[in-house]
């Protein structure tokens, strides 16, 4: 995926993603309450989905006592026709049906 900031293009990482928003792993830093443009690629093989979204946490390192121990960025989605939003539902939902149909590790 990719995140456009600043007239910059930042590669980065999705780590959990959700109907509202992801997290991503970067090294980069963006400022809090940014707008970026996100390109998100699906693994329906369709073009990549792209939507606006705002940043609303940022993890740089040091932190201690957070959910995520990687670098990144909390961005929730702030605009998304309903074919964007039709699209990722169904990937999340064929995403939540194999992670639940796996085998359990152990």
């Amino acid at each position: 995926m990719t995140i456009g900031s600043e007239g910059r293009v930042i590669a980065a990482c999705a780590r959990n993603i959700s109907t509202s928003g992801l997290y991503v792993h970067t090294e980069q830093e963006v400022p809090l309450g940014s707008l970026v443009a996100v390109r998100l690629a699906l693994p329906d093989g369709d073009a990549p989905l792209g939507v606006q979204a705002k940043v609303i946490h940022r993890l740089t390192g040091g932190q201690a006592h957070t959910p995520w121990v990687e670098k990144g960025l909390g961005l929730q989605f702030v605009e998304g026709d309903d074919s964007f939003r039709s699209r990722l539902d169904r990937q999340l939902k064929l995403l939540q049906s194999a992670a639940n149909s796996a085998p359990p590790r152990g």
